[in-house]
């Protein structure tokens, strides 16, 4: 997600930008590390931010494509035309002292392939440790801070019955006093029906990590 315009006054403001990604899953049993599915993700998103308040709107269109591999595969499998645009809405509060912050909004299709049922709801927060002085070798980054994060994040989905789905992160973020970006670490749990494309109707259980650079 990158921003394209907006005006700033400290950390009040607002900002119009654009994201885009592809989110992509592997089969690495497979000798030739098969494609199973990719998701294609493109959009507008609007932030707001005021005080303790912010708030982020984005109109998005996300599109899904099975791989050709796991195709030939899976001769019993059809490919389906999935695709849809949705209109989300995000408000956010911290808590005073930057230690917490908790979240609600939800989301709506606007147009679907093949038909779904629109509504989403979802909620979350996160949570900020103290600030620890992480300097290496003395006069080299001297200023590095590192901070233990949490975070948890919950959705419901009209179409799948109302059932949780369940995100789980937890790890480091480090950053330098003189500097503006930051870097997180991340284990990630996720619980719930699939979020990626044809497969949204499987429930499953996974854990990862990743690496997050924030600019």
């Amino acid at each position: 997600s990158f921003g394209l315009l907006g005006r700033r006054n400290g950390c009040d403001g607002w900002q119009i930008g654009i994201l885009a990604g592809v989110f992509a899953q592997f089969n690495l049993d497979s000798s030739s590390e098969d494609l199973i599915n990719a998701d294609y993700v493109v959009g507008i998103p609007w932030s707001w931010r005021s005080g303790l308040v912010s708030s982020r709107v984005r109109l998005y269109h996300q599109s899904s494509h099975l791989g050709d591999e796991f195709l030939l595969g899976n001769p019993g499998i059809s490919p389906v035309e999935f695709s849809y645009e949705e209109m989300e809405g995000l408000l956010s509060l911290d808590i005073p002292g930057g230690w917490a912050r908790v979240y609600a909004g939800g989301g709506y299709l606007l147009h679907t392939k093949p038909k779904l049922d629109p509504v989403k709801v979802q909620w979350g927060l996160e949570l900020r440790g103290p600030i620890y002085n992480a300097s290496v070798y003395g006069a080299f980054m001297p200023d590095l801070r590192v901070v233990p994060i949490l975070g948890a994040d919950f959705k419901t989905f009209q179409e799948l019955n109302w059932a949780l789905n369940t995100n789980l992160v937890a790890g480091l973020e480090l950053y330098r006093m003189s500097g503006s970006r930051r870097f997180r670490v991340l284990v990630n749990y996720y619980y719930g029906y699939n979020p990626y494309g044809q497969f949204f109707r499987q429930k499953v259980e996974t854990v990862g990590i990743g690496g997050y650079l924030e600019f």
